[in-house]
């Protein structure tokens, strides 16, 4: 599946040379939203964490 189709793309915001990616459109498909957490866990099942730290904030996606 092609996520970038999901991934909006607004160039130069909130300032040049900065393009902002909005993820909502992958957040509202429900077929996207499982691949993409899919794909995520297959990644991260390859070094065996023992913990996983959710941190957020604009700029950390």
């Amino acid at each position: 599946m092609d996520l970038e189709r999901f991934i909006g793309v607004t160039p130069d915001f909130p300032k040049k040379g900065i393009s902002f990616k909005d993820i909502s459109p992958l957040l509202r498909n429900p077929e996207a939203f499982h691949y993409c957490i899919q794909e995520l866990k297959k990644l991260a099942e390859e070094f065996k964490p023992t913990v996983i730290v959710g941190a957020e904030s604009r700029g950390f996606l």
